[in-house]
């Protein structure tokens, strides 16, 4: 197991703004290179997906994931869930 020491948006607090499982990283845009970077040098088979909830940069709050599914809150817009779920490859 790879372990790495980083910040968000200056902030430790990283599990208010990434999520992630075994298939899909979820990130706000303006995530530091760095992050993404080491994110894909650990595990280049997980998807990053680029995504806002309401417009705001807070995921790992709003969101919960495991192998079995995501849950987002109703305040996702539209064209963000549309995002998520093309990204995703979900179809309905």
């Amino acid at each position: 197991m790879v372990i790495f020491k980083n910040n968000v948006f200056g902030s430790n607090n990283l599990g208010v703004y990434l999520c992630a499982n075994n298939e899909y990283f979820l990130h706000p845009p303006k995530t530091k290179k760095e992050i993404l970077k080491q994110m894909r040098e650990i595990s280049p088979e997980i998807e990053p997906i680029e995504l806002t909830i309401n417009g705001g940069s807070v995921l790992g709050a709003y969101v919960a994931i495991n192998s079995h599914g995501m849950i987002v809150p109703s305040i996702i817009s539209d064209t963000e869930l549309r995002k998520l779920k093309k990204n995703m490859n979900y179809e309905c």
